[in-house]
């Protein structure tokens, strides 16, 4: 379907394999967080450029944003997390069959996203390959089973509301993407 996150999802792994006959979409962790940030920018007729590593996704009105979906990577834990964004445009679980306008999506500031995280437990340390540490979110998703396993979304979502996030769809319709 034109405009589902899958859509942007194949549209990503073709662009990618051209550029690179090696490339391997199993091992991209980010793809449908991209696919996601790719099919906000289209619906609001922007540029379909993905946002490098570390920089500003999209602006919201006059403030940058960064697009977070699942088990998000936040950053280097010996850096700000989720630098250059004052906002995070957030979706839990993303319903890749199916447009923006029909997703489930929080946009919160950096600060009260971060700490909602962090009041459930929600952020873990990791090691990565070249051996530096970064925040990441606890996974929460079954994919396999395609469901949540444990209680970790209902206390994230639960936490969410209590730090005043908004409703992605509604917010990004009252102040345009930039």
């Amino acid at each position: 379907m034109k405009n589902s996150i899958n859509y942007y999802r194949n549209l990503l792994i073709t662009a990618y394999t051209e550029k690179n006959p090696a490339y391997n979409p199993a091992r991209d962790s980010g793809l449908n967080g991209k696919a996601l940030e790719l099919a906000i920018k289209d619906h609001y007729g922007k540029k379909l450029t993905v946002g490098r590593q570390g920089k500003t996704d999209l602006r919201i009105g006059s403030r940058n944003a960064d697009v977070k979906s699942g088990a998000s990577d936040l950053g280097n834990v010996n850096d700000r997390l989720i630098k250059g964004s004052g906002l995070v445009v957030f979706v839990p679980v993303p319903l890749m069959d199916y447009d923006i306008t029909m997703q489930e999506g929080y946009v919160m500031d950096r600060a009260d996203f971060l700490a909602a995280l962090e009041s459930v437990g929600a952020l873990r340390d990791k090691t990565m390959t070249d051996g530096t540490t970064h925040k990441t979110l606890q996974t929460f998703w079954n994919a396999k089973q395609n469901k949540a396993h444990g209680r970790l979304l209902d206390k994230m979502l639960t936490a969410f509301e209590e730090y005043g996030a908004r409703d992605m769809v509604e917010m990004l319709e009252e102040y345009g993407v930039n």
